[in-house]
């Protein structure tokens, strides 16, 4: 069922005619909408505003959407975690790869379906009203016990280290020139990740590490995906070790 949030979401979508339907239908659900026409926009109004999700149609001029993604994950800070699900009429495996590649979260085929975009929106609420954090992500008896052999002011020392690493990293889309150096990342991650307990992404480093070429993009986007949500978590802070629920990201 629906959080019952209303999300702050930034519409990026160069046709007239699908601004106003997509809108209509965002703010009938009792969401917040802005809407820009080009990528270009779309980077400067991330970088100046809080949203909690951005939908970006892939095919517009000037800067498209896999490009302005790109841009994104390269912001400063942590708003360039934002959830970002691409829009596209096409329905071709190597354009989703490519979205999921860039930095994107999900793809929505247009015209959209109803049902597939409530399970976009209710992922995004779940995240904004800050869920637990999933056990099967995160092991507090992990960071218990690095806390009893090292105190707790280290371990929130070594959390801000980790967060600060973590966006830092995994900034390259996936391509033949980034493979070598996003693998050196995956592989510098984890011992980090698990020694603080979160223990999937620690999985997914190692998956992407093993990866062959066939699997690479897929694994790269489970990776990126659990990165925005450690990333989330180090970022709201530690109270008694354990990070509480994944909470709305600024910059």
């Amino acid at each position: 069922g629906r959080a019952g949030r209303a999300l702050q979401i930034l519409l990026v979508e160069d046709v007239v005619l699908n601004q106003e339907l997509n809108c209509t239908v965002l703010e009938a659900k009792g969401h917040r909408v802005d809407i820009v026409g080009n990528g270009s926009e779309a980077i400067m109004a991330v970088a100046d505003k809080d949203y909690d999700l951005v939908l970006m149609d892939l095919q517009m001029p000037y800067v498209d959407g896999i490009a302005a993604t790109r841009a994104i994950r390269l912001l400063p800070a942590r708003c360039r975690f934002v959830a970002i699900v691409a829009l596209t009429a096409a329905v071709l495996r190597e354009q989703t790869d490519a979205a999921l590649a860039a930095g994107m979260n999900g793809v929505l085929t247009k015209p959209l379906s109803l049902d597939d975009l409530d399970a976009v929106l209710e992922r995004a609420e779940r995240d904004a009203v800050r869920e637990p954090v999933d056990p099967a992500a995160f092991d507090p008896e992990v960071v218990d016990g690095l806390i009893r052999i090292l105190g707790e002011a280290k371990v929130r020392a070594m959390s801000a280290l980790l967060e600060a690493s973590l966006v830092a990293r995994f900034t390259h889309p996936l391509c033949e020139a980034s493979e070598a150096a996003l693998r050196a990342e995956a592989h510098a991650s984890i011992a980090g990740a698990a020694m603080l307990g979160f223990t999937r992404f620690g999985r997914l480093c190692r998956a992407f590490l093993e990866a062959d070429a066939a699997s690479l993009p897929a694994c790269h986007a489970a990776l990126l995906g659990e990165l925005y949500q450690v990333v989330r978590t180090l970022g709201d802070g530690a109270d008694h070790g354990q990070p509480r629920a994944p909470a709305r990201l600024s910059a």
